[in-house]
């Protein structure tokens, strides 16, 4: 678990902050207007390869990770092909059908002046969706290396040119054409490591689906293709969309940014964890000696610890934030980055219930939760966003998240009995509030940059004693947190194990 969450950093902290740092510098080159047009054609590739992997990739972990569990890996390639086959049948099918779309009406997807850019989308879309189910592969087989290995190669590669097209050739078609470029290096790169887990053996007889198998994952394929689909779209996708009619190209940077942001920085922290959340609950599952309930309601507790750690310092300091990464022209993005990373801890309590209902084969359940959840989120952001607009796409993804979060919870207790455990949540809010305000104040005296750096390093301290000294981490808790103490140093790690070992005597 710990070499998994290792190499998982890795990739994730390569992936997101070069990523980010990617965004700021074409954002910083094109202005909200274009930058906005950018944004909504890679939102449109990213829907696209949704539809190309939907079910495949997470078909890939469950039944991978499965068969490994149970110690049956000479299923594994027929399981690989299988998905393989359906996956680049799914890719002709999507990409087919938008170039179809492009002919037929030609105005609907974009404006006439960046419509030669949906050749660069198609080709984004092909070696993206099938480096996409590589990773599905990867994780089914916990080699988080490979992965780290990837983004290792490719994302400093990808800097490395978006920095020559910024200063050589800063238009919006390079910065397109260059996300396209980069989509066919992570297949190339991605390729090369998929032949080293040797999935497809020479001179041994190939090894067919047993009927049951084969039977388990047509199911998977069929519910869950609809259900990621659905549950795509639900939240974070059609608002840009919506936008993009009903609004200005600006309203789609600004929401991009507010996304962006709050993604990247809760994946920097939690999502570390959560990221391999799926291949670890699908073995507890299948492990009659492990409880799934137990891992589920220390994975929710844990990330949503990681999570205000993370939403509460930028909640107030979201705005500084934004204006010294992108610039003064998308301040307007850190007053709705401050809501959408608070709303982003709820994740906290999703993931991991949603991680159980992929390993029990719910996904029927999980259909109409989705079906359920795209009718709230297309009604309530239809309504908001035709109104007012960025203002209501705002308002809209923040009523779909609250409400899809409680109805999780409701879930999570009619299968397995978890109840959150309010007593020590309460006390990690209660750490959060008072370590903001002593944050606050110290800040206070500085200005600029040092003002946001001070603010955080200041929170970050004051929350982790406050978390002690109030009680709000359990045992395991308390236990690894020592042992990542030592990496600090002698005499912060003697500081926080003595902090702690008064803690669990009182």
């Amino acid at each position: 678990m710990l070499k998994n969450t290792y190499f998982s950093s890795i990739n994730i902290y390569f992936e997101y902050l070069l990523g980010l740092i990617i965004s700021i510098l074409i954002a910083r080159s094109l202005g909200p207007e274009q930058f906005g047009v950018y944004s909504y054609l890679v939102k449109v590739a990213g829907i696209s390869i949704i539809l190309t992997n939907a079910g495949i990739s997470t078909g890939a972990i469950k039944f991978i990770a499965e068969a490994r569990a149970q110690g049956r890996e000479e299923k594994i390639p027929a399981i690989f092909k299988y998905f393989h086959k359906i996956q680049m049948l799914k890719t002709a099918l999507v990409t087919g059908g938008l170039t179809v779309l492009v002919l037929l009406v030609p105005n609907l997807l974009i404006e006439e002046q960046y419509r030669h850019l949906l050749f660069f989308l198609i080709l984004a879309i092909i070696f993206k969706s099938a480096h996409m189910y590589r990773v599905g592969v990867f994780k089914g087989f916990e080699r988080f290396d490979f992965l780290a290995y990837t983004v290792l190669l490719v994302a400093p590669i990808n800097l490395l040119l978006v920095c020559v097209v910024k200063y050589l050739m800063p238009e919006l078609a390079n910065f397109y054409m260059l996300f396209s470029g980069v989509a066919v290096c992570y297949w190339f790169i991605s390729g090369f490591y998929l032949k080293r887990l040797s999935l497809k053996k020479g001179g041994e007889p190939a090894i067919t689906l047993d009927t049951a198998l084969r039977k388990r994952i047509s199911h998977h394929l069929k519910i869950v293709s609809i259900n990621t689909i659905i549950g795509s779209l639900a939240i974070g996708q059609c608002e840009v969309l919506l936008l993009k009619y009903y609004a200005s190209n600006e309203a789609i940077s600004y929401f991009t940014i507010a996304l962006t942001i709050s993604g990247a920085a809760l994946l920097l922290v939690p999502g570390v964890y959560s990221s391999v959340l799926l291949p670890v609950i699908a073995r507890s599952v299948a492990d009659v000696n492990q409880d799934p309930a137990v891992r589920i309601k220390e994975s929710s507790r844990y990330l949503f610890t990681l999570g205000v750690m993370v939403a509460a310092p930028t909640l107030y300091f979201g705005e500084h934030v934004v204006a010294l990464l992108y610039g003064d022209a998308f301040s307007q993005a850190g007053i709705i980055l401050g809501f959408f990373i608070v709303v982003g801890t709820l994740n906290a309590f999703k993931e991991p219930v949603n991680a159980y209902l992929l390993s029990v084969d719910k996904q029927s359940l999980m259909l109409k939760l989705s079906i359920f959840a795209l009718i709230l989120s297309l009604s309530v952001n239809l309504t908001l966003i035709s109104q007012w607009g960025l203002q209501g796409a705002i308002t809209a993804y923040i009523i779909v998240a609250i409400v899809l979060v409680v109805v999780l919870l409701g879930i999570a207790y009619r299968f397995l009995g978890i109840v959150p455990d309010i007593r020590k949540l309460l006390w990690v809010l209660v750490s959060a509030f008072v370590s903001l305000q002593f944050s606050i104040y110290v800040s206070g005296f500085f200005e600029g940059v040092v003002e946001i750096i001070v603010g955080y390093i200041c929170f970050g301290l004051v929350y982790l004693l406050l978390l002690i000294v109030l009680n709000a981490l359990s045992a395991s808790d308390y236990q690894m947190l020592k042992t990542m103490s030592e990496r600090l140093g002698p005499k912060v790690s003697a500081i926080i194990c003595l902090l702690v070992n008064v803690r669990l005597k009182i």
